[in-house]
């Protein structure tokens, strides 16, 4: 019964659109945010309608009116790519438009439709997607529609990656490859988690907040940042500087240090650095970009003040900065979870709202307490645990599918505990490994 359930809602989500629309005018909930190479892009959807608009290095804006509603849209170097899906003719319409020249063009698939929100790349001269149903399978087309090839990799999930110039990495497995002509280079090095995107030409940034660079043929760790999920960051020469909450510190990639800091005043979710000038985006207003001054950093010798408890995990993620524990397995004791955890000097105590609880399972949405001279609080995240039981059962199973048939909305730790693959997204993925938990 539950295999049905389940794919009930998967033909239910199909029928859905990947990008969410809404009014004409650019806000929060419709703005697709880019950076790279090409410039500081921001895209909105509205139906058949794409708004492109180009902050720097020079402003650029236009409207594209399409014919059939939009599934999807990214931008890849200098081109707007949107998916839009042909049901009555069963095809699938790739439109392609170049910020260089302004020009429009589109292409089309036959017998393919865009289903949920399967990885895909486009340079206009071909595109790459993702199987959405099998997802470690890519398929190769040519811009006539014609299938060139596809590409199985060993059974696991792929992630597509546009290259801060444009170009395509893949990553799989932790490993990440670098697309040419057909073939796949892996690189050497370091590995690295999913998802994950480019900051610059070769600084590339993963789900865990680590900052890595491409050097050559080889992926190095360039250093571990106190962000959660992917650090904004921008390199102008050779100094890298990248943002944890409201403070951007610089960090001379040469020396390997980090030199000194700047209180912003607000929480940057984005870094892009444009003619040596470096921009941040402020986390609640992505329509405006605000310049930084760097000859204004402070020394880190000054005094920081303290964010959160030396606290370090060998089994969990621990976020310093929204302070949470994701990546419990379930069920895991209050036992179990302390002796995965190093915090010296400290005293712990777990509550369940503003009950404490001695014994028995960790939940999501927990809070772990953290005492010494401060207090510190953490908020927990248990792996399936979407109900804060502590367990997984078929009632998670029941509240993931609430969530895709939009009865219900979570984020926080319950949008870590629903992504059980850990690639960054909550979908089909998820809700197979799930049912298969429960069974």
């Amino acid at each position: 019964m539950k295999r049905v359930t389940a794919i009930i809602v998967m033909l239910l989500l199909m029928l859905t659109a990947s990008v969410s629309v809404g009014g004409t005018a650019f806000d929060e909930s419709d703005i697709l945010t880019v950076c790279n190479s090409s410039g500081l892009y921001r895209v909105a959807v509205n139906g058949k309608t794409l708004q492109i608009e180009r902050e720097l290095p020079t402003s650029f804006y236009d409207e594209w009116e399409l014919r059939y509603p939009i599934a999807s849209v990214n931008v890849f170097g200098d081109k707007v790519v949107a998916l839009c899906n042909d049901f009555t003719n069963e095809k699938l319409v790739v439109c392609v438009y170049d910020t260089r020249t302004g020009s429009p063009d589109s292409f089309a698939i036959p017998h393919y439709t865009y289903a949920y929100q399967s990885d895909y790349y486009c340079d206009g001269n071909e595109l790459l997607i993702q199987d959405d149903e099998i997802p470690s399978i890519i398929y190769r087309y040519s811009v006539s529609g014609r299938l060139i090839d596809s590409h199985e990799w060993s059974g696991a999930s792929v992630r597509l990656l546009s290259g801060y110039d444009g170009e395509l990495y893949i990553l799989c497995g932790g490993k990440l490859y670098r697309y040419q002509n057909g073939s796949y280079l892996q690189l050497n090095g370091s590995g690295i988690s999913a998802p994950a995107r480019f900051v610059s030409k070769d600084v590339l940034t993963d789900c865990s907040g680590t900052l890595y660079r491409i050097d050559g043929d080889t992926l190095r760790e360039v250093l571990r940042t106190g962000t959660s999920g992917f650090c904004p960051a921008a390199l102008i020469g050779d100094t890298l500087y990248y943002a944890e909450g409201d403070c951007i510190y610089r960090y001379d990639r040469i020396d390997e240090i980090r030199t000194d800091y700047y209180p912003a005043e607000m929480d940057v979710s984005c870094l892009y650095s444009c003619g040596g000038v470096l921009y941040g985006i402020p986390d609640n207003d992505l329509t405006t970009t605000v310049p930084i001054p760097t000859d204004a950093f402070l020394p880190c010798s000054a005094e920081l003040p303290p964010v959160s408890a030396a606290l370090t995990s060998d089994l969990y993620r621990v976020d310093p900065v929204n302070q949470r524990i994701t990546r419990i397995p379930s069920p895991t004791t209050f036992a179990q979870f302390k002796k995965h955890l190093t915090f010296s000097g400290l005293t712990a105590s777990l509550y369940r709202g503003e009950k404490q609880v001695q014994s028995g399972n960790v939940g999501t949405a927990m809070t772990l307490k953290l005492s010494g001279e401060d207090s510190w609080y953490y908020e927990l995240s248990v792996i399936g645990d979407i109900t804060g039981e502590g367990n997984v059962n078929s009632r998670d199973v029941g509240e993931l599918m609430d969530y895709f048939l939009g009865n219900i909305r979570f984020d926080g730790v319950y949008t870590d505990a629903a992504d059980l693959s850990d690639d960054g997204r909550v979908d089909m993925l998820d809700l197979a490994l799930l049912c298969r938990m429960t069974q």
